[in-house]
């Protein structure tokens, strides 16, 4: 049932964890604190996939963390391992007691636990976090509850986080989870559309499951490999003005002349500058190309990242 090995005594902190976002990151750093105190290794307990994709099969919510994107902003925010559950039916129907005992003493080793106000364990996610504290409490364990993070009088969570995203409001949202909503692919072939305009993209193949922002064009800043961070467009979305219905993702970085085929690529998604448009001819698009590479000078100057 477990994809990793048991650890001898830790503090743990439980919850999805899907986007560590602001919310999930005041978990994590009571976490950390609490394990420098006592002097063990702090541990995210977090699991995959997602719940809802295995208990209402066909209403999967889209991911704004891949498995591989969480792991790495777990670790960034002050973890020192990541454990990773397996969410399967077997999972799913431990009694609230079960998983305390086989899970969290057993397992994990805690020697205190962390979560969040809304956390929920147990079959059918019927126990929330008072639960949790009371069988700890009568098995020697304690569990700090961490109230609600909140942004301009809202709740941090990974579903208005979602919302934001789907709407195209990135700053609004990049506010809510800390830090500037990333897409990470590895750049494949496309059809030199791009090129012949004068503007070679970069075409990214993302997981399915990851949550898209908006249709759009975007400001953003592109990280490769080496950590080399250029300012850089993101169009998400089809290519009306060639005939294509398929959506896609591509990233124009004007700073940049190297062939990326295949390399992964950090997009960092900041603002929304417009809509995909149709326009009547590929100059009129590489003209508005041009605008939006003026737009995003603009911004980057405003936010001092030039």
């Amino acid at each position: 049932m477990h994809r990793n090995s048991p650890v001898e005594g830790a503090v743990v902190a439980l919850g999805t964890f899907d986007g560590v976002h602001r919310g999930h990151q005041a978990i994590l750093k009571r976490t950390a604190a609490q394990a420098r105190q006592l002097g063990l290794p702090a541990v995210a307990y977090t699991l995959f996939p997602h719940p809802r994709a295995v208990l209402t099969p066909g209403q999967e919510l889209p991911l704004l963390t891949v498995l591989s994107e969480r792991k790495r902003l777990l670790k960034a925010y002050g973890m020192d391992r990541v454990v990773v559950q397996t969410f399967d039916a077997t999972f799913a129907a431990l009694t609230p007691e079960e998983f305390l005992e086989r899970v969290v003493l057993a397992h994990l080793r805690a020697r205190r636990v962390v979560v969040g106000f809304n956390y929920t364990f147990g079959q059918g996610g019927r126990a929330g976090a008072e639960r949790l504290r009371e069988l700890g409490e009568a098995r020697g364990l304690r569990v700090e509850i961490v109230p609600p993070v909140c942004v301009d009088g809202t709740i941090v969570s990974s579903s208005v986080i979602r919302s934001l995203l789907a709407r195209g409001e990135l700053e609004q949202a990049n506010q809510f989870l800390g830090y500037a909503y990333t897409l990470s692919g590895r750049v494949v072939r496309g059809e030199g559309r791009g090129k012949a305009l004068g503007f070679p993209t970069a075409n990214l193949l993302l997981p399915p499951q990851k949550l898209l922002p908006q249709d759009g064009v975007y400001a953003v800043s592109v990280t490769l490999p080496q950590g080399r961070v250029y300012p850089a467009l993101l169009s998400i979305g089809p290519q009306p003005t060639f005939g294509g219905a398929e959506r896609r993702v591509e990233v124009f970085i004007p700073d940049l002349n190297e062939d990326l085929y295949g390399r992964v690529l950090e997009v960092g998604v900041q603002r929304r500058l417009r809509d995909i448009q149709r326009f009547p001819t590929p100059q009129a698009l590489a003209e508005q190309i041009k605008q939006d590479l003026r737009a995003i000078t603009i911004y980057n100057e405003k936010a001092g990242m030039l």
